[in-house]
């Protein structure tokens, strides 16, 4: 069971912190302040186990995926990309 969670650089999350989540959690708050991220974060874990791409890091969703999140800039936080430099 998934007991706590932490997401970073996700849509509308910088970083959500550490999450408790138990056996029932409820996410509350104002419209817009990213709850629905959330949850859209978990399936896309679960679209990616259920993946038959086991080369893909992850799978944002395809046309009949329950949650499509377009390409990986898109769910960048910020929509920046880090440009990694191996130099």
């Amino acid at each position: 069971m998934l007991t706590q969670l932490r997401i970073q650089n996700f849509k509308g999350w910088a970083d959500t912190g550490r999450l408790r989540m138990a056996p029932l959690t409820l996410f509350f708050g104002a419209n817009s302040s990213g709850k629905s991220s959330i949850g859209q974060f978990l399936m896309m874990l679960k679209q990616t186990a259920e993946s038959s791409d086991r080369k893909a890091v992850f799978y944002p969703g395809g046309r009949n995926s329950p949650v499509q999140l377009g390409s990986f800039q898109e769910m960048v936080y910020g929509r920046k990309l880090l440009v990694w430099n191996s130099t």
